[in-house]
């Protein structure tokens, strides 16, 4: 989905069809961003191609975390980091698993980098926001899109960790 139709799911999800003026529609993309940002506080975690030349790498853009390095063979290599620059060897095309830093969304046609299935969590998180604002009724409802965003949020995270790899956390989940 595009921020555009995440948007538009939060305006149908909080009852609203009519236009809307120009502060609650800057609000809306903000609820967006933040569910966004919730979701994912990390980042979010990809799978980029290193090409290592003379024994060094770039790191990508928006780099945060380095979880692992895979040869072509899928075997896991030992590396370091220094001066935003991976350092391995033997030279070679290599696999990483990396966390990117999350970049708001701004243009209507772009889409969040989380998998598509969660992209309706998003206008969720919207709605909550949006809805939680009003009486009683409203809370009430608003209530039910809190309670699938947080649903959505623990599942991510417990996936994004166990593909992290293993992690010396004690009580994460607790």
């Amino acid at each position: 989905m595009t921020l555009s139709e995440i948007r538009l799911r939060a305006l149908e999800q909080a009852g609203e069809f009519e236009p809307m003026g120009s502060i609650q529609d800057r609000s809306l993309t903000q609820y967006i961003n933040e569910g966004y940002a919730s979701l994912c506080p990390d980042g979010t975690l990809e799978t980029v191609q290193l090409t290592v030349t003379g024994g060094t790498a770039p790191l990508p853009a928006g780099f945060s975390e380095l979880c692992c390095v895979t040869d072509a063979l899928g075997n896991l290599r030992r590396f370091h980091i220094s001066g935003g620059m991976i350092h391995l060897s033997p030279d070679g095309l290599y696999t990483a698993r990396v966390m990117l830093a999350l970049k708001p969304l701004t243009s209507m046609g772009e889409e969040p980098r989380i998998p598509e299935h969660l992209h309706g969590v998003l206008a969720d998180y919207a709605a909550w926001r949006f809805l939680s604002t009003g009486g009683r009724p409203q809370q009430m409802r608003a209530e039910h899109y809190h309670q699938a965003f947080l649903l959505q949020k623990s599942q991510l995270q417990r996936q994004t960790d166990a593909a992290r790899g293993a992690r010396n956390r004690v009580n994460k989940y607790s």
